[in-house]
Parts: C-alpha cells; sequence; structure tokens
C-alpha cells in the first residue's frame, strides 16, 4: 500500500497576563503523560494509530510562573523552513484539512497555575482505508507584554515544541522487502552485486546497491570481511546508511589498504537492514521489526604493477620451457 506523509501541526498558544516574566516563560513546559514522573523524560513522541479506532493523546502542560497563564490551543500547519528546520503556524488550524481528525469542538483553552500542571487528553480517529505516516509538531507558546517607549507594547513569543508522529495502518500493512541489485561498476569482482574499487590512496573500496522495495525506511550497514591464500585477512564494517521506501542507494564500505603482493582476494560481506519506524513498536509482532541479513561472496582481482610485471615474467618462462627448440638441420 502506497504511503504518504502527512504533515500536521498541533500547537499551543499561551497568553499571558501582565507581569508574566521571560523566566516565568521558560517555566512552561510540557510533558505526556506516561512520562509524568520522569522529568528527563524525551518530549517527542511516536504512536502506532489503527484506522477507524481512536487513539488518545495525554499530556501535561506546566507552568513555574508566579502568575496564571491563560493557554489556547490549536491545530495549524505544519512548515519546513529554507534550512529543512521544522516549525508550527499560528492560524490555530482554521486552513489545516487535517485538523477534521481530531475529535471535539469549541475554543481549547486552559488556565494553568503555578505548581498545578493541568492535563489535556484529545482524541483522534482517523478513517478507515488510511495508511499513512503522520508527523506534527506540539508547540506552546507564551505572549509577553514588554511596554517600550511612547506608550507602545510590543509582543515577544517565546515558543517551544514537542514532535510527534503516527503510523496510521494495520501492522499487516508494513512491508520489510529490501533487495542488492546488480552495480553496473562490478567489473573486477566475480559477484554483479559487489563493486569493487581502489581509491587514489591505494584503499579497497566495496559498494553495494540497495533498493528498498518496502514502505518503512531502513537502516543499512555491511560487515564482513576479505582473505587470500597467502594468509592474509581482513575484517571490515560500515556505518549505518539510511534508505527511504523506494529509494535506491549505494552503501558503501573502505576495506582499507591491501597488501602490496596484491592476488585474488575472497570476500564476504553480509548486509544488514533493519526496520526504522517513527512510533513506538513494543505492542508490534517481532515479525515486523526484526531485519534480515543477507551475504555476498565473492572473488575479486586486485593486481598491482609488481604483480603483473612477475605475472608476464613467469608466462614467459613458462613458454620458453614448454615450446620446443628449434632444430638445426646441417646438409654435407
Amino acid at each position: 500500500m502506497m504511503y504518504k506523509k502527512i504533515i500536521v501541526s498541533f500547537i499551543l498558544i499561551g497568553v499571558m497576563f501582565s507581569g508574566f516574566t521571560k523566566a516565568d516563560v521558560q517555566g512552561v513546559n510540557i510533558r505526556y503523560c506516561e512520562d509524568a514522573e520522569n522529568p528527563k523524560a524525551e518530549t517527542n513522541k511516536s504512536y502506532p494509530i489503527q484506522p477507524g479506532m481512536e487513539k488518545e493523546i495525554c499530556f501535561y502542560i506546566y507552568a513555574n510562573s508566579t502568575t496564571p497563564v491563560e493557554v489556547t490551543y490549536g491545530f495549524p500547519n505544519y512548515a519546513l523552513n529554507s534550512q529543512g528546520n521544522r516549525s508550527c503556524g499560528i492560524d490555530m488550524g482554521r486552513t489545516n484539512p487535517f485538523s477534521k481528525y481530531f475529535l471535539g469542538s469549541g475554543d481549547r483553552k486552559v488556565i494553568v497555575e503555578a505548581d498545578k500542571p493541568v492535563m489535556i487528553k484529545e482524541k483522534v480517529l482517523v478513517p478507515m482505508g488510511m495508511s499513512w505516516e503522520l508527523n506534527w509538531c506540539v508547540a506552546y507558546t507564551v505572549l509577553k507584554k514588554d511596554p517600550k517607549a511612547a506608550g507602545q507594547i510590543f509582543s515577544v513569543i517565546v515558543r517551544k515544541t514537542s514532535f510527534l508522529s503516527f503510523f496510521v495502518g494495520n501492522p499487516d500493512d508494513i512491508k520489510n522487502d529490501v533487495k542488492l541489485v546488480r552495480n553496473p561498476g562490478w567489473a573486477y569482482s566475480t559477484n554483479s552485486n559487489i563493486k569493487a574499487t581502489i581509491d587514489t590512496t591505494n584503499n579497497l573500496i566495496l559498494s553495494f546497491l540497495v533498493k528498498n522495495n518496502g514502505n518503512i525506511a531502513q537502516s543499512i550497514a555491511i560487515s564482513g570481511s576479505v582473505h587470500n591464500m597467502l594468509g592474509f585477512e581482513k575484517a571490515y564494517s560500515s556505518t549505518a546508511a539510511s534508505v527511504a521506501p523506494g529509494e535506491t542507494k549505494e552503501v558503501s564500505v573502505n576495506v582499507g589498504i591491501l597488501p602490496t603482493y596484491k592476488w585474488f582476494f575472497t570476500i564476504i560481506s553480509n548486509v544488514q537492514n533493519n526496520p526504522v519506524f517513527a512510533f513506538d513498536t513494543s505492542t508490534l509482532d517481532p515479525k515486523f521489526t526484526t531485519g534480515s541479513t543477507q551475504t555476498e561472496k565473492a572473488t575479486i582481482y586486485a593486481f598491482s604493477w609488481i604483480t603483473l610485471i612477475i605475472i608476464l615474467a613467469l608466462i614467459f618462462i613458462i613458454v620458453k620451457l614448454v615450446l620446443p627448440r628449434k632444430v638445426k638441420i646441417i646438409t654435407k
């Protein structure tokens, strides 16, 4: 099933009373109900959600101020700036078509007093048949009124954000399918899935074309060993690379410098993929969350000029020894 990324924002906008200081603003925080007893809990959350079934979102708003804070929240648009950073809009969701999936109506407004957190519960209901990765942010701002010259009032908004993600769909919709495809640069390898090259600093580079045929992002890591009949053996491993759904990406690993007497080498590579979810997978069957490993084996031809000269010399000697000598016939 094709997945779409639906971007939604959920913003809490707080309007403070006069006399509320910047220090008080910094003391306004959000904490999800399951983390209420853990002050160091991660403020970003991810959840799975079933289409046609209500999902409750529960969080607290804290205010360490000396003055009560009035908080109004809604569901504005989510946006990316030119640097790719996430941010929330401020129109309270009036133009956001996805706010309809949040149940309830009317003004969402609470008063938060010092050391008396307010519990907020919202319910989300996504129609049957929909299957997305749903992302938005929970942002809460407080407006500080700051008197300036000539009797004017300037508003300073201080904002914090918390990001939420939902996987919308049935667990059976999850598809983990990662394949290695033929790499066009495999000329020096007996395996068309393994591209072997020597870089300018004499390092052996192995490259694999990985195709993600599934609908979940994958983390790809490569490990293995290279050896030859003369006793040389070396292990190698790569850092993890992310491959998005439907993407084909070349993933490479630097094996290092081979011996100066380069010859035939046997390569054994393990290409491991692990699905990367944007939500808590503790309730899912391990068959959806467990990755797999593909093992590839190849012989590569990595010759140095010294090796080539030796090979040519041996061929010359063999030819001289094997071919019959010319026989000189003497006639009278």
